[in-house]
């Protein structure tokens, strides 16, 4: 995704624009605060056990792909905005469950979260379409992307040093002001101008997205990016930083700020760079190459005594990596989605990608509570490995012009 800073903006759409922009930094300093830290929260201060933390994050993930799925029929009949409030007010309420002592059950917090996320994320493209006209969509796009990784860093690290006594009323209070983020949101959201989406229906429509290959390729790619470097950010983090090397609360922030701040500067440079260097159908394998050589830096660095190190060269090795994400699988998604069925294809690949976001939280814990710190990062390199063979079949796929479509 390149950053197009130079597009004008239209005066119908600038206050709904900069008010909604406004609102989602914030909620994006919430996200940091809150997110990165809940599965610490959940196995190191409430002192559940991996696997009890683990279907925590299930419950997340189910409740996210599950709503992220359906939605693209109530998107094309109600259009994106009320389905977008809606998501807000969940992950709102989700929030406030986990900030509160009234005796839920944490279950209802992440479902709520979770089935939140699947809508924000399912109708946020369709909604967009209604800050600008087409020409300003790159633009609009690319300006969430950039305050995505900008909150995210400062919400880390403000949600580190609120955090840092480890007491479990001032996780309760990050959550709460997560919370209060999404009523700016929320405001902010139906505020903006209303903008109707264009997925089509239709018998057997579910059954010729499903026999596509080259979409299949494409989402198990992406999906497996996803589980191994997206979600480790927000999850593995803490439990190795903080669970397993024992390192001060401030080591997490500093690691979640070094990945946002190496995509701030690098996003646009290596964008550009790709744009007129290598195909869409390369930087997949390119990307998956630049994480194996992450995971090696650390083992290394741990092998010499230096495993926090080792973790920082990572975050930020990752955000190479992480450049190539943008400006690759969402250019190929346009490329092999048929004109009447555009709709049906993002939503699956919605599907898929923002599942993987928690499903790779499920196998970070896992991975955490049974490898040793060592055994981890060899998972994780063998996972790159992984990457790169379906980004080896992906691009031999794309190269194809026959397709097998039912």
């Amino acid at each position: 995704m390149v950053l197009e800073m130079r597009r004008p903006v239209s005066t119908a759409g600038r206050r709904s624009r900069l008010g909604f922009w406004a609102a989602y930094a914030a909620s994006s300093v919430g996200t940091g605060l809150a997110l990165p830290f809940l599965g610490h929260y959940f196995h190191n201060v409430q002192g559940r056990s991996s696997l009890g933390t683990a279907l925590l994050l299930g419950a997340l993930a189910a409740a996210n792909v599950v709503c992220a799925l359906g939605m693209g029929h109530k998107i094309d009949k109600l259009g994106p905005r009320p389905i977008v409030v809606v998501a807000t007010v969940l992950q709102l309420s989700g929030y406030l469950v986990l900030a509160t002592t009234a005796g839920l059950h944490p279950v209802v917090g992440v479902v709520l979260i979770g089935a939140g996320n699947g809508l924000f994320n399912a109708g946020l493209p369709a909604l967009m379409r209604g800050l600008g006209n087409e020409d300003e969509h790159g633009h609009l796009f690319s300006v969430n992307y950039v305050l995505i990784n900008l909150g995210l860093g400062a919400g880390a690290l403000l949600g580190s040093v609120l955090t840092s006594d480890q007491a479990p009323d001032s996780y309760r209070i990050a959550f709460a002001l997560n919370a209060a983020s999404y009523v700016l949101l929320t405001i902010a959201v139906a505020m903006v101008p209303a903008a109707r989406a264009t997925a089509t229906t239709g018998p057997g429509l579910k059954m010729r997205v499903l026999g596509d290959r080259r979409l299949m390729l494409l989402v198990a790619t992406a999906s497996l990016a996803m589980i191994l470097g997206f979600a480790q950010l927000e999850t593995a983090a803490p439990l190795l930083l903080q669970g397993i090397l024992e390192a001060p609360s401030w080591t997490v922030g500093v690691f979640v700020a070094l990945n946002s701040t190496a995509v701030v500067i690098l996003q646009i440079p290596l964008s550009r760079l790709a744009s007129r260097t290598v195909s869409p159908e390369s930087l997949p394998l390119i990307m998956a190459v630049v994480w194996i050589v992450a995971a090696a830096v650390v083992l290394i660095l741990v092998q010499v005594g230096h495993p926090v190190a080792g973790m920082f060269a990572f975050a930020v090795l990752f955000g190479l990596g992480e450049c190539l994400f943008s400006p690759s699988f969402p250019v190929l998604l346009l490329r092999i989605s048929p004109p009447d069925r555009l709709g049906s294809y993002g939503a699956f690949y919605s599907a898929g990608f923002t599942g993987s976001t928690t499903i790779g939280s499920v196998v970070a814990v896992l991975a955490i509570g049974y490898f040793s710190f060592v055994g981890y990062w060899i998972a994780m390199l063998a996972g790159a490995a992984l990457l790169a063979v379906l980004a080896v079949r992906l691009r031999t796929a794309m190269a194809t012009s026959a397709t097998a479509v039912i």
